[in-house]
């Protein structure tokens, strides 16, 4: 037997109910008779015996055609369908075919071969237009496009081919990254919307399919086949193999869905020699101090590059050249170099690939850096016992007294009046820190400070929330039970844990000595002492600490002590950092800052808390440009030129950064679709208030492609992987032949058939009468 199916099932049972309406209305019609026996008309109802049942077999078949026609009527609006279009050869099978564009920075790459000028992107356009012509004049189609972020061109089943043809030719490529995921969750929901039936559905994906789109996607391994399992490529798998990852469900669900097709443009053995990362070392990028920078280039072809060259440019002015070694197939190497920038303010550093060298992918063969570089870092320091004077600057020679004069000698050893440090400390008492302009530091170290105001705490959560670092130092005054109330998590948030009572005794002699654990030591604040067992800061002694429970979900130890507790406790909170050092900034506790080593330990802690010059300046195309702002300074016009030296300042907005009002405001810019360098300026001034470099997804630049056994451990469903020849020469029906078949239009026929049947016998049977 052949099911019938509906797409609108309820609307089927409604349309039979309504079928019987008109047998409802002939029973409240009907006339109720009552019989009276008269000897006259006995003689008329013999006679009229034989015409009576004619009539009524007319009111009957009029009846029958009547329900016949509001049945059939309903069950067109339900749009019933056949499981397969061999039964119903007079049926219509509709197909919604979704057309998933891949327009990201990849498919910029050129393969050479036939066309060696024409770019992957143009050939999946025109395999797209091929598969548009080949679609029915009555299928809907859909355009979905894969750049980041994946967009519904036409987001919806259209019927207008023209203008789905000219929507097709519009899409441009672009440089930014791959949005499989996104792209297959658009296109899982125009299936749901589809005015389709059930397995008349088709989803076509152009693309080169890279693997590093589908990376941490894979499933488990499926099981073996053997000769007696069916061989074809769009047998699916036993539903019972478990998925992972947002992508593989949805490519799943797609897949189980509708029709799905893989058209994979372009050839997996491309040649492309890529730069993937360019980046400074140093924490903190000072005018008197050289700029240690990185550069890292990848080779994703299958050949040894050899000759290839780097141009180091700085400020549009080339720097150096630097030559890269034989570099084999799938190999990495890293760059190192050093360059002096004087000036402070922000620069641009461009490397980029020799002009002699060409590759499948231009687009990363350069990569910029956008580098801030200080005059000088304020810092300050806050001293519990009040030995220094109000706001007292250093001079003149090294003042080791009170609880941060040995930390403040340390980051800046020996100044001079008049002579300029990177990092520029500066000492006020804790009563002197609640009318203290926070925002105008960098750093703010406590160095025993015994308990603060609520208020203040509050000032301070600000400040590191918006990119400010705090240090807190331990000490005699410090009252546990205060920071663990208004500096803990159910405070301000600036502990990361909470403080216990106080282990050993300040004076050795009467008690345990502790020593710091070079064992697991790789925490970045601590750089200078990795691998370096040896140095004097592992044989300090420490007589007396305030031990710390670490929070487990915001708290990382960086150092610990030789019995297990932790020394040195680092957290961060909003864009800001925080560290929990458990014993003193000078001698009372510890005789660390007696050694030369301290030096380097209060660089290297200054250099982590700071904020890093030029955060969050250096992005990846698609990113938004964020740049702080004085109220004086939002008030001003903005302009952000991008890599085409054009401006856009009409899409530079102003934002008041939430939650501290020293903070001010933020300039956001959402613009950055190309790669290269961005300048943004206030009012007519030209000098650059803050560089940006937005620069390619280094997964773009990996063009190996995902293979069939490959797609199949991702994804639960039946699919198809054709090349792009392969899919012009197959048509698009191939797959769909067997497809259900709609029958409205039949039922639509049928229902104008029985109107005009019912209206003739209607008009036939009243002359007869």
């Amino acid at each position: 037997m052949i099911a019938v199916s509906f797409i609108h099932p309820w609307i089927a049972a409604a349309g039979l109910v309504a079928a019987a309406l008109p047998i409802v209305i002939h029973l409240i019609n009907r006339r109720r008779y009552r019989v009276e026996k008269w000897a006259a008309m006995g003689f008329l109802l013999a006679a009229n015996q034989r015409s009576a049942r004619r009539i009524t077999l007319q009111h009957w078949l009029l009846l029958l055609l009547r329900c016949g026609v509001v049945g059939l009527a309903a069950a067109a609006v339900a749009r019933p369908f056949l499981r397969s279009a061999r039964f119903a050869p007079l049926a219509e099978t509709r197909v919604h075919h979704v057309l998933v564009i891949d327009n990201s920075a990849s498919m910029q790459a050129v393969d050479g071969g036939d066309s060696p000028s024409t770019s992957r992107f143009e050939r999946a356009i025109a395999t797209g237009e091929s598969l548009l012509a080949g679609f029915p004049a009555g299928d809907p189609v859909s355009i979905v496009t894969l750049a980041a972020p994946a967009k519904g061109i036409v987001g919806y089943a259209n019927f207008d081919r023209r203008q789905v043809r000219d929507r097709l030719r519009q899409i441009s490529v672009t440089e930014a990254a791959t949005d499989l995921a996104g792209g297959l969750k658009i296109a899982a929901g125009l299936l749901e919307a589809s005015p389709a039936a059930p397995g008349n559905r088709a989803v076509y994906v152009l693309s080169d399919l890279q693997a590093s789109a589908w990376e941490g996607e894979a499933l488990a391994e499926p099981p073996a086949e053997t000769a007696a399992q069916p061989q074809a490529r769009q047998e699916p798998r036993p539903p019972a193999m478990p998925v992972s990852g947002a992508l593989s469900a949805t490519a799943t669900r797609v897949a189980r869905d509708a029709k799905l097709w893989f058209i994979r443009i372009g050839r997996d053995a491309a040649e492309n020699l890529a730069i993937t990362d360019v980046s400074y070392n140093a924490s903190l990028a000072g005018g008197d101090l050289p700029l240690r920078l990185s550069a890292e280039v990848a080779n994703f072809g299958r050949t040894v590059i050899r000759g290839a060259t780097l141009d180091v440019i700085r400020d549009d002015i080339i720097d150096r050249t630097l030559t890269i070694d034989a570099l084999g197939p799938g190999e990495r190497r890293v760059l190192q170099f050093a360059l002096a920038i004087e000036m402070p303010g922000s620069h641009a550093v461009q490397v980029r690939l020799g002009r002699g060298y060409h590759d499948a992918l231009a687009l990363d063969d350069a990569r910029s850096l956008a580098v801030d570089v200080v005059q000088s870092v304020p810092v300050l320091l806050v001293d519990g016992r009040h030995a220094w004077g109000a706001g007292a600057p250093l001079g003149g020679k090294a003042n080791l007294s009170g609880q941060a004069g040995y930390l403040a000698t340390a980051l800046a050893p020996s100044p001079r009046p008049g002579e300029k440090t990177l990092l520029a400390p500066r000492v006020i008492s804790d009563t002197e820190l609640e009318g203290e302009p926070l925002a105008a530091n960098a750093i703010i170290v406590l160095c025993n400070v015994g308990q603060l105001e609520p208020v203040v705490w509050s000032r301070l959560a600000s400040f590191v929330a918006h990119g400010g670092g705090l240090a807190i130092f331990a000490g005699d005054l410090v009252n546990r039970d205060h920071y663990n109330r208004w500096a803990g998590r159910q405070g301000a948030g600036l502990l990361p844990g909470e403080l216990g009572e106080p282990v050993g005794d300040a004076d050795s002699r009467a008690g345990h000595v502790f020593h710091f654990s070079p064992e697991s030591l790789n925490h970045p604040l601590l750089a200078p002492f990795h691998n370096a067992t040896d140095t004097g800061f592992f044989r300090t002694r420490v007589t007396r600490y305030l031990p710390i429970k670490p929070d487990a979900a915001r708290a990382t130890v960086a150092l610990r002590y030789d019995n297990g507790d932790p020394a040195i406790v680092t957290g961060s909170l909003g864009a800001g950092r925080l560290a929990y050092v458990s014993s003193t900034a000078n001698m009372d506790w510890t005789n660390l800052p007696a050694k030369g080593d301290y030096v380097a330990f209060a660089l290297h802690l200054a250099a982590w808390l700071a904020p890093q010059p030029g955060a969050g300046h250096n992005l990846l195309v698609g990113d938004t440009l964020r740049a702080p702002l004085s109220p004086a300074q939002a008030a001003l016009p903005l302009r952000v030129t991008g890599p085409s030296g054009t401006g856009e300042a009409r899409l530079v907005r102003v934002a008041e950064r939430p939650g501290a009002a020293e903070a001010g405001f933020e300039m956001q810019y959402d613009a950055a679709a190309k790669c290269g360098v961005y300048v943004a300026s206030i009012g007519n001034t030209r000098v650059a208030a803050a560089t940006f470099a937005a620069n390619l997804d280094p997964r773009e630049s990996d063009l190996a492609a995902l293979d069939e056994q490959g797609l199949k451990r991702r994804i639960d469903g039946p699919f198809t992987l054709l090349s792009e020849s392969e899919m012009t020469a197959d048509g698009t029906r191939g797959g769909l032949r067997d497809a259900p078949s709609e029958l409205a239009t039949l039922a639509t026929g049928g229902v104008l058939a029985l109107l005009l049947i019912e209206m003739w016998l209607a008009a036939r049977f009243g002359a007869l009468r």
